[in-house]
């Protein structure tokens, strides 16, 4: 506390008394509580504090006088009345990270504010969470755009982001400078701003629905009664426990522990969670894709169908079912995701990947079937094999983080097992009889089986030069986009 009038005891008794008769329970008056315990008093009349006011007061009776004290944010009670030394003290404060209340008292009633005297100024450090740090490093490092936005002076809020990590490249921006721009003004304004300060609750709101109306996917973190418009507003409202219980019903997370950590641990598993239905869908698509084109294929031309209900089954089984499963569970670091070009990136890997398993596959059987006059079932047999290789080089494209120099080496290595057991369990269902005759298979020769890996093998040289072809070109959209 900086007294600057009366005594330093006076000023500490009528504290003390505002402490005691104020209605307002807020964090700011339980801080306040713990150095200045409340005294007991007469309330005559009150203001509750008002985010918009950034100021509340109480009128009580003072032995044989009435007085109203105030408590609020300097420039609402005594706006351009204090000395010229102690504005620049106020901006070193505010430019450590600190918070400054002045405190006031007045012989005029309520709501009136004539003959304010500022008795003392009262200088709060807010404690960043724990693990907050970790989780700004983890957003900006997946290029996410962090914005603070909030009601106290703009130079305390880039004080504190600065001690959070956010790096503060763009003068803060306040509630007055924004309510004056025109829409394009203002849109530009918050896009680009990074530290918003004085802001009422209805301005945080606007300023997350001016970033909404530019495409952008907008998640907000708060606690208190002026962040619930915000909170409500966002695509992903996420409240503190030991915030406010309106806050926390208008979110769609809450923090039990009130610890940043588990936010970039939501991301991650949200990451995992388009990842894998990503790859789900493109195996399965991939199967339905040259599926259908059989089904077309033999209708207009007239050939047997080359694939049986169990041939299906247990291609299921070594190039969807399995892999599908296993690689869920593991659980690898997935980069950052986006479900905007799921339809995209999912039916062109199948149309890519289908089609040419489709051909591929419908050239051996016809080679075997129809040129080389062997049985209809060593064709489709034949016809399997190269299905299940090509497959499995199709789970292979889909294993990209297992692979990658940042996932464990038995996550690589379980991506090599899965590959080399689904290529051998086929072999083992065509040689070994009871699984054989249960599936329909046949016995296949040595220079049978050189056609079908070269010709799987032409296929999936096929599938990777395309796909990475495409891959290329959403890159390049990407980034012209951007």
């Amino acid at each position: 506390m900086e007294v600057l009038a009366a005594t330093p005891a006076e000023v500490t008794r009528l504290l003390r008394a505002f402490v005691g008769t104020s209605g307002a329970e807020n964090e700011t008056l339980r801080a306040l509580a713990a150095p200045f315990p409340g005294l007991p008093g007469q309330v005559l009349d009150e203001i509750p504090f008002s985010s918009a006011s950034k100021q509340s007061a109480v009128r009580l009776r003072d032995g044989n006088v009435e007085v109203s004290l105030w408590l609020g944010a300097p420039e609402s009670l005594a706006p351009g009345s204090t000395p010229l030394a102690l504005d620049q003290k106020l901006n070193e404060w505010r430019q450590a990270g600190f918070r400054v209340l002045a405190f006031a008292r007045s012989t005029a009633p309520l709501p009136q504010m004539e003959n304010l005297e500022t008795l003392a100024f009262i200088i709060l450090r807010d404690e960043l969470r724990s693990n907050v740090q970790e989780a700004v490093d983890f957003f900006i490092a997946r290029g996410i755009d962090l914005k603070v936005l909030s009601g106290d002076h703009p130079e305390t809020v880039a004080a504190l982001s600065r001690q959070a990590g956010i790096p503060v490249t763009i003068p803060p921006l306040t509630g007055k400078d924004l309510e004056v721009l025109p829409p394009d003004a203002f849109a530009a304004a918050v896009r680009k701003g990074q530290i918003f300060g004085r802001l009422a609750p209805r301005q945080k709101q606007r300023i997350i629905q001016s970033l909404q109306e530019t495409g952008a996917c907008v998640g907000m973190v708060g606690d208190g009664m002026n962040d619930v418009l915000a909170l409500k507003q966002a695509d992903i409202g996420i409240a503190m426990k030991s915030g406010a219980a309106a806050a926390r019903d208008v979110a769609d997370i809450v923090l039990l522990k009130d610890s940043f950590a588990h936010l970039p641990t939501l991301s991650r598993e949200g990451d995992r969670i388009i990842y894998n239905v990503k790859r789900v869908a493109k195996l399965v698509l991939t199967k339905n894709v040259y599926c259908l084109f059989f089904v077309l294929f033999s209708g207009f031309v007239g050939l047997i169908f080359p694939l049986s209900p169990r041939f299906i089954t247990w291609i299921d089984v070594l190039t969807i079912g399995t892999p599908a499963f296993l690689l869920t569970l593991m659980s690898a670091p997935v980069p950052k995701q986006s479900s905007a070009d799921f339809l995209r990136e999912t039916l062109g890997f199948a149309a890519i990947s289908g089609l040419i398993i489709a051909l591929v596959s419908l050239a051996v059987y016809a080679n075997f079937s129809l040129w080389q006059d062997r049985t209809e079932n060593y064709g489709k047999t034949a016809a399997l094999s190269a299905i299940v290789l090509m497959g499995l080089y199709a789970v292979y494209r889909v294993t990209g983080p297992e692979r990658s120099p940042a996932a464990a080496w038995w996550q690589t290595a379980v991506v090599w097992a899965i590959l080399a057991l689904g290529a051998s369990l086929n072999i083992l269902a065509i040689y070994w009889s009871p699984i054989s005759d249960f599936l329909g298979l046949v016995a296949i020769d040595a220079d049978s089986w050189l056609t079908i890996f070269i010709a799987a093998a032409l296929g999936s040289t096929a599938m990777h030069l395309r796909l990475k072809d495409g891959l290329r070109r959403r890159a390049r959209v990407g980034g012209e986009t951007e």
